[in-house]
């Protein structure tokens, strides 16, 4: 898995698969801890403070991913947390997710874009 250390509303790239999947029916694993638990910034910094590390400094900043396609957003979605998931689905279930992924992608980016409206 990884994790996203940004606010989940500004981090459209990691919430297209949870709700591609979502739209299909299929509930996602349960069994892992969200992307975003490190998005809060008081406290990630008290976690931190708290492990011994003193004087930080902690803010957002954008992260762009370089991908242009929708095939390559579902690509990098279909690994860590979501890959058994996706596995265990038959063929007429991936191109019904693929379906979702696109449109949700469609939704967020806009028809042909890799610019998203936010980013962290």
């Amino acid at each position: 898995g990884f994790t996203v250390w940004g606010r989940k509303e500004n981090s459209l790239y990691f919430s297209m698969m949870p709700a591609a999947l979502k739209a299909i029916g299929v509930e996602g694993p349960t069994s892992h801890r969200s992307h975003f638990h490190l998005g809060d910034l008081d406290s990630l910094k008290a976690d931190i403070a708290e492990a011994g590390f003193t004087n930080l400094k902690l803010f957002y900043t954008a992260c762009h991913q370089p991908l242009t396609l929708e095939e390559s957003f579902f690509t990098l979605s279909n690994i860590g947390a979501y890959s058994e998931t996706i596995k265990a689905l038959d063929e007429s279930s991936v191109q019904l997710l693929k379906a979702a992924f696109e449109k949700e992608y469609t939704a967020l980016f806009g028809e042909d874009s890799s610019d998203p409206p936010s980013f962290e």
